[in-house]
């Protein structure tokens, strides 16, 4: 099934259903909700020394929400000098095996 088709809690469900607890599998965080490469900003001598910035858009939303949201970013330049100041690149969209990585990872953080 194409990426698109699939909701951020089916891609999850598919890519590692031994880790989702059976009640209420994302529960309600404290999210970013801007979450993409120009709003995080790490050390060259630490890659691990992360700090996030732009918060204006923080908020409650189930604990997937910001690994969606950085999976869609992944394909948008936010800063495209045309109409809109947004522009997709669909050949920049993250492959499937690569979404399942990146949720398997993220979820093993949390169960």
């Amino acid at each position: 099934m194409p990426l698109s088709t699939y909701s951020s809690i089916e891609i999850a469900a598919d890519s590692a259903p031994d880790l989702l607890p059976l009640e209420n599998p994302f529960p309600t965080v404290l999210s970013h909700n801007d979450i993409h490469q120009n709003n995080i900003l790490m050390r060259l001598s630490d890659n691990r020394d992360l700090l996030l910035i732009d918060n204006e858009y923080a908020g409650w939303n189930p604990m997937a929400m910001d690994i969606a949201v950085y999976i869609n970013e992944c394909m948008i330049d936010n800063s495209y000098p045309g109409e809109n100041g947004v522009k997709e690149y669909i050949d920049n969209a993250m492959s499937v095996p690569e979404c399942e990585r990146l949720i398997k990872a993220y979820m093993r953080s949390y169960f």
